[in-house]
């Protein structure tokens, strides 16, 4: 690729030409038909004009024309005063040759304007065939002054002279780079040769001629041919491990970075990194105490930041808890400058392919220059840090970044703060290398107020509607930047007296819209329906006390916040569809005034293997960051007896379910209809295991008073429905939905009982009759 920094040669120094004079020589060897290559010409006059080397190069060629002339190659033509010569060139020439027309029509798009393309062509082009690379050595490689028109005797192979090899080791023109990445001697001579070849248009042309016609098999091989290594060494240069490589300033096959280009030619290495970083000015940040991070904690980062020596500090945890404010929180104490990092999308060449690992590699160069006086935040970093190894039909694949990350951990010499939502694409050699972890919960609903009331502190307002946008704040599910749009509201409305309700109508709106935007607007199976009634559940151990054993442990967690060995609570419901196993866990998380995070097994089965792994493993991730009730509904799939497992990837799932719900802090549901199924290791697991039943007699007549209040349901209707032993809560939910199909004059008891028996019938017909199990 061209860079922005293209020159020609001849605003090139005297050594780069004579360089680029020996890389000419070089290319050309062996290539007999030059005809397709009328770039080497371009190349071959500009370096000509720039080593003022005109009158000599014209005694080379007469030289040629001369010994060919007397060995019978080249036969003058006597001509008449009206012979027109087929070149371009204007008038007549010093002397004329039968085989010109022949040299002409054979050297394709090669030009003819002066005396000397014409010798040139000439000796290319009859029949003779003249070697180019020859030519280019006589004029480059001898002194001025040795040839002349008479002279006839060109020595059969002329050495490279010592000046010449001394240009072309000569590192100057990328000295800048070498001292910036501390190249070694090998990788700076391929970098100069790269950056030669690449930098200057004509001898670009020439180089990019050669690989398009497949003189050469790859561009690797030119490089092989101007800098004197083997392929073999040649790539073992641009190995990924390797800085050339690493940093991204040239590519497995041999091509230059642009930005790389631009910023040797300016000696600036900040032209590479303009697109990667920004610096960060008038940064505002919070007290640290706004945060729920322990002092401690804070303590430990802040310490780190200050020090001599590079860290790497890592902030993960729920989305939208300040994890982003925080680090510009600990910048400020540090007394440091902020750097951030842009998203991988945004750095140049973006509409090519491999914008990821562009983006990487120069973080990685980036990383490799010490700054003491800043630090570097590299915020939403899940793409920069993906590393985690999967399975693929059996067999164990790495990310292909796994170790440019580590090592870019590893040999940083900066202070860094990354960002990231979730750890589980994260591999545990990735996360080892992290100076410093802080994990984030959701943001607690007083730290959110913290944070709105310093955001809204410099709004003048009445302080008693302060007070109630702040309360407001508290409430809805959003984050900090969420805070930010209310503020831009606050500052668009109008504060007259008498429009108060106006106003928090307003605000409530932006904060309900900011609320649906992130994480969805509300469905009705978030939470448990107005007619939801705990005394109706015919459940082995009572729902009441169920609910009260999770009280009792949430308050005990609370109590002894220091004991490290706490574990999380573990739930079973199993037992017949519809027995409302999913809406106790439900009704639970709402009186626990927690999220709930349902997932299914659709939700986490994958394609390939090791898939439902992770996806298992990011579910209880992002269940403990979030401070999350985990539901998982019919989870059978995870409870399957290893013992009878056909397949591998049958007993890595029940071991990874296995394994992340012992770990896991919080507390996790999980409901089956299958209990019979379960492998023993997963029953020992829970802490509470409860059957659901159908509704006995009492909940059925709870339920139809409840559903269906406006009609009389007599004694004989309920035993009726009781006897069956499958009727279900979900049973009366169902019915309710078909009612508004029905017309008023068919609706009645009788109706209602009717169909709660049809139901009770095709649940039969589909063996529901042999659902359930006894604990």
């Amino acid at each position: 690729m061209l860079g922005n920094a293209f020159c020609k040669v001849k605003n090139l120094v005297d050594s780069e030409a004579y360089a680029l004079s020996y890389y000419l020589h070089q290319l050309c060897l062996e290539i007999r038909d030059m005809e397709s290559h009328e770039e080497c010409q371009v190349l071959y006059n500009a370096l000509i004009e720039k080593l003022n080397l005109g009158k000599h190069a014209e005694a080379v060629l007469n030289s040629i024309v001369n010994k060919l002339e007397k060995k019978g190659k080249l036969n003058r033509k006597n001509v008449s005063e009206r012979y027109k010569h087929p070149f371009d060139l204007k008038g007549k020439l010093k002397a004329n040759y039968r085989e010109d027309t022949i040299a002409y029509e054979n050297c394709g798009n090669w030009k003819t304007h002066s005396q000397r393309d014409v010798n040139l062509i000439r000796v290319l082009f009859s029949s003779n065939k003249f070697d180019f690379s020859r030519i280019v050595a006589l004029t480059f490689f001898t002194r001025p002054g040795c040839f002349d028109d008479l002279t006839v005797s060109l020595p059969n192979k002329v050495t490279v002279p010592e000046r010449i090899k001394k240009a072309v080791q000569d590192t100057s023109s990328i000295q800048f780079a070498v001292d910036t990445l501390k190249l070694s001697t090998d990788e700076a001579q391929l970098l100069s040769c790269a950056f030669r070849l690449q930098s200057v248009k004509e001898m670009y042309e020439v180089a990019n001629d050669f690989y398009k016609s497949d003189e050469f098999d790859n561009r690797l091989e030119i490089y092989q041919r101007c800098i004197g290594k083997t392929l073999k060494e040649i790539r073992l240069l641009l190995k990924n491990d390797q800085k050339l490589k690493a940093y991204g300033f040239m590519d497995p096959e041999g091509d230059m970075d642009e930005d790389a280009i631009d910023a040797i030619s300016q000696h600036d290495i900040s032209l590479y990194f303009s697109d990667l970083v920004k610096n960060e000015k008038n940064v505002k940040a919070y007290e640290p105490d706004s945060f729920s991070v322990s002092k401690e904690k804070t303590d430990v980062a802040v310490q780190l930041l200050k020090s001599k020596n590079s860290c790497n500090i890592l902030l993960y945890g729920a989305p939208g808890s300040g994890k982003t404010q925080y680090a510009k929180t600990l910048i400020k104490q540090a007394g440091l400058k902020m750097t951030s990092y842009k998203n991988e999308l945004e750095i140049s060449g973006k509409s090519h392919d491999n914008v990821e690992v562009k983006a990487l590699s120069r973080l990685n160069c980036y990383l490799s220059l010490k700054k003491d006086d800043s630090v570097l935040v590299v915020d939403e970093a899940e793409n920069v840090l993906q590393t985690r190894e999967f399975s693929f039909f059996g067999m164990q694949l790495s990310s292909s970044q796994k170790g440019t990350v580590n090592n870019m951990l590893e040999t940083s010499e900066n202070k860094v703060i990354w960002i990231v939502n979730y750890t589980n694409e994260m591999d545990e050699s990735t996360l080892r290398r992290f100076t410093y972890s802080i994990k984030f919960q959701a943001m607690p609903k007083e730290t959110l107020r913290n944070i709105s009331a310093e955001k809204l502190h410099c709004i003048k307002m009445p302080a008693s509607l302060k007070n109630d946008i702040l309360d407001m704040c508290g409430l809805y599910k959003v984050t900090g930047a969420s805070v930010d749009n209310v503020v831009k509201a606050i500052k668009a409305l109008d504060y007259q007296k008498g429009k108060e309700a106006k106003i928090k109508a307003d605000i409530k709106s932006v904060l309900e819209a900011n609320s649906s935007l992130l994480y969805g607007k509300k469905k009705i199976r978030d939470a448990v329906t107005k007619s939801y009634d705990l005394s109706v559940l015919n459940s082995s151990i009572a729902a009441s006390e169920i609910v009260e054993m999770v009280k009792a442990s949430e308050n005990y967690k609370k109590e002894n916040q220091e004991e490290e060995s706490l574990e999380g609570v573990r739930i079973l419901f199993y037992g017949l569809s519809g027995t409302g196993k999913t809406e106790l866990a439900r009704y639970i998380a709402e009186t626990l005034g927690k999220p709930l995070l349902l997932k299914r097994c659709s939700d986490l089965l994958g394609s390939y293997v090791g898939q439902t792994e992770q996806r298992i493993a990011a579910a209880f991730e992002e269940a403990e960051s979030t401070d999350s009730i985990l539901l998982f509904d019919e989870a059978d799939s995870f409870f399957a007896d290893r013992a009878g497992a056909k397949q591998s990837w049958e007993r890595t799932q029940v071991n990874e379910f296995l394994t992340q719900m012992e770990e896991f802090s919080g507390i996790c549901i999980c409901t089956t209809n299958l209990r019979k199924i379960m492998d023993p290791a997963m029953q020992r697991r829970f802490h509470i295991i409860s059957e659901f039943k159908a509704l006995n007699k009492e909940g059925v007549t709870t339920l139809l008073k409840s559903f269906f209040g406006k009609y009389n349901f007599n004694e004989a209707q309920i035993q009726k429905l009781a006897k069956q032993n499958t009727v279900t809560p979900g049973d009366f939910g169902s019915l309710k939905g078909k009612m508004r199909f029905v017309s008023k004059e068919k609706l009645n008891s009788d109706f209602i009982v009717n169909e709660l028996l049809k139901i009770q019938d095709e649940k039969k017909m589909n063996g529901g009759n042999q659902i359930g199990f006894a604990s």
